[in-house]
C-alpha cells in the first residue's frame, strides 16, 4: 500500500514537472506552533481523554463522551468559526446542563470529578488547537480572486 502511495505521488510530481517532496517546507516561525499542536493536540489531549475514561465507569463514561459534541460547538461559537441561532444557543445551553447532571450523579466520588475534568480537558484542548491551526490555515491563503 505504501508503495502504490509512494508510486502515485512520483507520478503526480513527474507529471506536475516538479521533484519529489515528501515532507513539504516548513517556515521558520511556524515551527513553534508545529510543536504546540503536535504536543497538545496529538499527545496530551488523547492522552488526558483516555486517562479520564479509565478513571469513571462505563455509563458515566458515554455520557462523558456526548459531552465532546457541546464543547466542540460552544468552541466554534466562541472562535467565531460558526454562526448559530438562538434555538441553538438554548440547545448547547440546555445539552451542557442535562448531561453534566447526569454525568456527576448524585454522590460522586473524587475520581470520578477528576475523570470528567480530564475529559473536559482532553476536549477542549482538541478544540483550541483545531481552531488554532484553522486560524493559521485561513490567514495564510491570501485574498480570494
Amino acid at each position: 500500500m505504501l508503495l502504490l502511495l509512494y508510486l502515485q505521488c512520483y507520478l503526480d510530481a513527474k507529471r506536475a514537472g516538479e521533484p519529489l517532496k515528501f515532507f513539504p517546507s516548513v517556515e521558520k516561525q511556524d515551527w513553534g506552533r508545529l510543536l504546540l499542536i503536535s504536543v497538545f493536540g496529538a499527545a496530551l489531549a488523547p492522552w488526558l481523554g483516555i486517562e479520564g475514561l479509565g478513571m469513571t465507569h462505563g455509563s458515566r463514561a458515554s455520557i462523558w463522551l456526548a459531552l465532546g459534541t457541546v464543547i466542540s460547538t460552544g468552541c466554534s461559537v466562541l472562535f467565531r468559526t460558526e454562526k448559530i441561532g438562538t434555538y441553538i444557543y438554548v440547545g448547547i445551553i440546555l445539552a451542557a446542563m442535562v448531561i453534566a447532571w447526569l454525568s456527576i450523579g448524585e454522590n460522586p466520588s473524587f475520581y470520578e470529578i477528576i475523570a470528567g475534568l480530564l475529559i473536559i480537558a482532553g476536549a477542549i484542548f482538541v478544540q483550541l488547537l483545531d481552531a488554532f491551526r484553522t486560524e493559521r490555515d485561513d490567514s495564510s491563503t491570501g485574498p480570494s480572486q
